[in-house]
């Protein structure tokens, strides 16, 4: 089975003020480090930046929640995959 190919692919940290992300650029190999604040819109735009940096390619998020607003934002976007990870010690 191939791996799926990402454009961008992106480590997102969940908080209730802020979200910090690094991103691999997957043509370039270049990681770069951002923050957002958590709204809907500032969500909504970041991703609309994403989809236009990508040319609408797909793009893998990789964060800690299932749920949430954050989740909902980015799940109305077609062109993101979201991978959820949890650390053992959350269980």
């Amino acid at each position: 089975m191939s791996e799926k190919y990402f454009a961008a692919r992106i480590g997102l940290d969940w908080a209730d003020v802020k979200h910090d992300y690094c991103l691999r650029d997957e043509f370039s190999q270049k990681i770069e480090y951002g923050v957002f604040k958590h709204s809907p819109a500032s969500i909504n735009k970041w991703a609309l930046e994403l989809k236009d940096r990508f040319n609408n390619q797909p793009v893998a998020i990789c964060l800690e929640l299932k749920s949430g607003p954050i989740v909902s934002c980015l799940l109305k976007h077609d062109f993101i995959s979201l991978f959820f990870c949890c650390s053992p010690s959350f269980g």
